[in-house]
């Protein structure tokens, strides 16, 4: 099956399913998934940087790193590209701490479970969008000092496909963002 891409995409998803997609697709469409993307090619460019490791939460998984390890990771690739902190998208699969979008139901309450160092690199450089996963149960919007944040969550074991739709537009100063959350049904095997 050939797969036409109308535009550039960017994915972060998890290591183990990449390897055989990696070699079969993923490489002849030259798609990215950790480090450094530049959407455009103007004079400021729209930078993405990816990162998909998480903090330890309750979920197994073997992409766990110590805190300092995200915000290591995060000011390694920040500074790279700092120009102007509004021409960033911080794709980190982990959300950030404290907000909609890490919240975990842990026996019988919710929790929060994202990352305070993300929290911290948001905080600190504000970047235009935080593009996050991890934690299924909390599909959402939220925002930190103006940056909008999103986790279009999960619903695979209903077969529901769920994924966010984010137009960027780019004015002669600044970008701006529309977006909205998709439930979408798949295959029913």
């Amino acid at each position: 099956m050939k797969v036409k891409l109308k535009s550039q995409s960017i994915f972060s998803t998890r290591r183990q399913l990449i390897y055989l997609w990696e070699f079969l697709v993923f490489k002849s469409y030259k798609i990215e998934f950790e480090g450094l993307t530049e959407i455009d090619s103007s004079s400021s460019p729209l930078m993405v940087i990816s990162y998909g490791f998480t903090n330890q939460t309750p979920y197994k998984s073997f992409r766990v790193v110590p805190e300092y390890t995200i915000y290591n990771k995060g000011i390694e690739l920040l500074n790279k590209v700092i120009i102007n902190t509004k021409n960033i998208i911080l794709n980190f699969h982990v959300p950030p701490y404290n907000t909609k979008l890490d919240n975990a139901y842990i026996n019988g309450r919710w929790v929060h479970v994202g990352s305070t160092s993300l929290r911290e690199l948001i905080e600190r450089y504000n970047p235009l969008l935080g593009l996050h996963g991890h934690i299924h149960e909390s599909s959402g919007i939220d925002s930190i000092n103006g940056t909008v944040l999103i986790n279009p969550g999960s619903l695979y074991f209903e077969n529901i496909l769920k994924y966010a739709v984010i137009t960027i537009r780019k004015n002669v100063e600044s970008f701006s963002v529309k977006y909205k959350i998709v439930n979408k049904g798949i295959y029913q095997g």
